[in-house]
């Protein structure tokens, strides 16, 4: 039963935050941080500041305050993920794979075209990345 203790209790915090992932995103170093709104995903009304790292992998993990340690949640990206502008709030933008979509906003226009830049950037080297990976390698055996 022990092991289930230490799982429970792990997710009490957060029932989305997956501790193995967290405690491996914390051995890189994020590529940017800083303050977005977010709007609830399951009630879809109210924004809160909430305080973000967008991690190489293209883990947007947040956290309730700039000095939190544990992650309010961690937004899994994929290549299927786009970027988008939306106007749900002042200097808001989207980030959706179309089966679910986050609505977040910066404090400036500046900051989320900045934002949207670098997630874009980040989504597009995961594709680029899945094509590498089904393509073979080239043949060296022939040089022999």
């Amino acid at each position: 039963g022990l092991v289930w203790m230490e799982a429970a209790d792990a997710s009490e915090y957060n029932n989305e935050v997956d501790s193995d992932l967290w405690s491996r995103l914390q051995l890189s170093k994020p590529i940017i941080e800083g303050f977005l709104w977010k709007r609830a995903v399951k009630s879809g009304k109210n924004f809160r500041e909430r305080y973000f790292k967008l991690y190489p992998d293209a883990s947007l993990v947040y956290f309730i305050s700039k000095t939190a340690t544990q992650p309010k949640g961690i937004m899994s990206l994929t290549a299927d993920f786009y970027v988008a502008d939306t106007l749900t709030r002042q200097h808001g933008f989207m980030i959706s794979d179309l089966s679910i979509t986050y609505y977040l906003a910066a404090s400036s226009q500046e900051e989320k075209l900045y934002w949207m830049h670098i997630l874009a950037g980040v989504i597009r080297q995961l594709g680029e990345s899945d094509v590498k990976a089904s393509t073979p390698p080239p043949q060296q055996q022939q040089q022999q």
